[in-house]
């Protein structure tokens, strides 16, 4: 696991400016699971080094849908209402890639990740 993380780092030091890390649910389960093992490592310190902040896209895609009050934001969900192809949901690749289509559809911004930026 230490060796996957450390390339993890790697490809992240890869990009020109610091990264912002996107998730949905981000907040309760990638974000915290993803310091956990990172500080256990001794890598949460480069993993900061790298990383200008997180995201969890739920308050984005709220702030974004107001109208549906306390609706089901769970992924699935969204993409089964909002019409975006939702199948194979739960498999990383294509969770990332129904997030991506939910973020084009909802035309979210860069100002829109901003305001919804936390640090590790």
């Amino acid at each position: 696991m230490e060796q996957a993380y450390s390339e993890f780092i790697t490809f992240l030091r890869g990009f020109v400016h610091r990264v912002v890390l996107v998730a949905h649910n981000g907040s309760n389960f990638d974000f915290p699971l993803l310091v956990r093992d990172m500080e256990q490592l001794g890598l949460l310190a480069p993993l900061r080094a790298v990383v200008a902040g997180t995201v969890d896209s739920i308050p984005v895609f709220r702030s974004k849908l107001p109208h549906w009050g306390q609706y089901e934001f769970g992924l699935a969900n969204l993409a089964n209402n909002l019409n975006v192809s939702g199948h194979g949901a739960h498999d990383a690749l294509r969770d990332a890639e129904i997030l991506e289509s939910l973020c084009v559809k909802l035309h979210v911004t860069i100002n829109d990740l901003w305001c919804h930026l936390h640090t590790l």
